[in-house]
């Protein structure tokens, strides 16, 4: 099963709808790589993945980078 869409842009082109996932964070290093791990792992492209950390004090930037 293909999961996506496209459209029709102005020149009448098909193409891919670009999908962005946000991932925000706090002090979430027990969990942080295995939701970046399961972003990396969709099937879906294009994909975007934005991780926002609010300035975790456990070491989740660490993970991050």
């Amino acid at each position: 099963m293909t999961i996506g869409a496209t459209y029709r842009s102005s020149d009448g082109a098909a193409e891919d709808i670009l999908v962005t996932l946000a991932v925000f964070t706090y002090n979430q290093r027990k969990y942080i790589r295995e939701a970046i791990e399961g972003a990396f792992g969709q099937t879906y492209s294009p994909l975007h993945i934005d991780v926002s950390d609010d300035c975790s004090t456990d070491g989740t930037w660490d993970i991050i980078v």
